[in-house]
């Protein structure tokens, strides 16, 4: 797991970004870059 891609993660939920959410809990889960 990235660190970075927690952070991001993290950022998309305060911004309230639903796709970006959703692409990083995927990158984080299975590890890939999307």
């Amino acid at each position: 797991m990235d660190p970075e891609d927690v952070f991001e993660l993290a950022e998309a939920v305060v911004e309230g970004d639903t796709e970006e959410i959703v692409e990083e809990t995927l990158e984080i889960l299975f590890d890939v870059d999307l």
